[in-house]
């Protein structure tokens, strides 16, 4: 069971979160990782990237619009020498999560990309944006939708197709013009 208070990053070694492989310098991730075979934290009341808390503990913070990136390629690597910060592309045509890890995990038998971040209380994906330097909230499946396929009109509505709530896959949505048409299906 996870202890409800994270370890400090200058115990994690001794508690066998990571091994250091000699050969290749990288720190290897022992622990929980996310369906994508990425690095994860999970507690009781709290998700977190165990390359980030690394990161700011040895390097610093990781400043606003940045994300971090691996430079040996292993994806298991927590090492702060082998991650580097890098800019978060911007909303307009790009993807603002990392396209090796997505947000969501795609169920086999539906077809659905399941949205694995924030909910909103009326149960709706949402993802954090960039624009001109700030993040803000909006849609997830607008925002999967645009990375996918291209611009959506502001006066567009999404009308989700499989019923899935936390569904972000483009192809389980279409473009409708008016609430009306969203209300009536």
């Amino acid at each position: 069971m996870a202890s409800p208070i994270p370890a400090p990053v200058e115990e994690w070694e001794a508690l066998g979160r990571y091994t250091i492989d000699e050969a290749s310098g990288c720190w290897i991730w022992r622990q929980r990782l996310t369906q994508n075979g990425y690095p994860i934290i999970r507690t009781k009341t709290r998700r977190s990237n165990p390359r980030h808390d690394i990161y700011e503990h040895f390097v610093g913070r990781i400043p606003l619009g940045m994300h971090l990136k691996t430079t040996c390629g292993n994806k298991l690597c927590v090492n702060p020498e082998h991650l580097v910060a890098t800019r978060l592309r911007d909303e307009f045509g790009e993807p603002t999560w990392d396209p090796e890890d997505p947000p969501w995990f795609v169920d086999p038998v539906t077809g659905c990309w399941r949205w694995s971040r924030t909910i909103s209380r009326r149960n709706y994906p949402l993802a954090c944006r960039l624009l001109n330097g700030k993040r803000f909230t909006c849609s997830a499946r607008r925002a999967v939708w645009q990375d996918v396929r291209g611009k959506v009109s502001p006066r567009t509505y999404l009308k989700n197709l499989c019923g899935n709530p936390h569904c972000v896959n483009p192809n389980h949505h279409v473009e409708i013009k008016s609430l009306k048409e969203l209300q009536n299906g």
